[in-house]
């Protein structure tokens, strides 16, 4: 989502070495951790490569990443837009009671990853803590966590059988009673990569949450 709001007049290359191969002479952005062959193919073959792996941790870390995509695209005026827009979302302080247990149609998610740990700061939450995990994750466990907040992301494209247990309406009626939050939902795809697309679920959630 990130490069693509840059990368605006460079081309869009399949990650296979056949359709590489005619930009020989140009400077190739690629996750070396995807394509770890393709990437000691390249160099071998003396490709100039930009290491874009999975590597910031922070937001100020996110917005370096942004503003060299932006100079290595020859696009440092869309960057630097696109930075001083994200600092300008708020983060909010945190909300009281705000423990919050993130689930998708796979099950539970765990919270450390920089998209995640962004995303509830965005919101002014904080993930839950307990010794919930997805691999203990079960009906009485998450009574016992007593989340007070939970955040849905989903793709409605997957089925778990712990994603079908948190539809039990059983357990809907005792979360109407735990809590007073409704549950918040977000497309997965926000939170697919840690980029700008973060901040653009959060837009969308403050749209739809009255």
């Amino acid at each position: 989502m990130m490069l693509d709001k840059l990368n605006t007049d460079k081309p869009t290359v399949e990650p296979e070495l056949t359709a590489l191969l005619p930009y020989a002479d140009s400077t190739i952005l690629l996750n070396e951790t995807f394509y770890p062959q393709l990437t000691a193919r390249l160099k071998q073959l003396g490709f100039k490569l930009v290491a874009l792996n999975d590597s910031p941790q922070t937001p100020e870390q996110l917005f370096t990443l942004i503003l060299q995509l932006g100079e290595l695209t020859q696009n440092q005026a869309k960057a630097e837009k696109l930075v001083e827009r994200l600092r300008l979302q708020k983060i909010p302080l945190k909300q009281p009671l705000a423990e919050t247990l993130i689930l998708s149609e796979t099950g539970m998610i765990e919270p450390h990853f920089p998209q995640y740990q962004t995303l509830l700061d965005l919101l002014g939450l904080s993930p839950l803590k307990s010794d919930l995990t997805p691999q203990n994750f079960s009906l009485e466990k998450l009574l016992l966590a007593q989340p007070k907040q939970l955040l849905f992301l989903t793709d409605n494209q997957s089925y778990n059988n712990q994603a079908e247990l948190l539809k039990h309406p059983a357990l809907q009626k005792i979360w109407q009673k735990m809590s007073q939050n409704p549950p918040l939902v977000l497309p997965m795809k926000y939170t697919y990569c840690f980029d700008h697309g973060v901040w653009q679920g959060i837009q969308l959630m403050h749209k739809l949450t009255p």
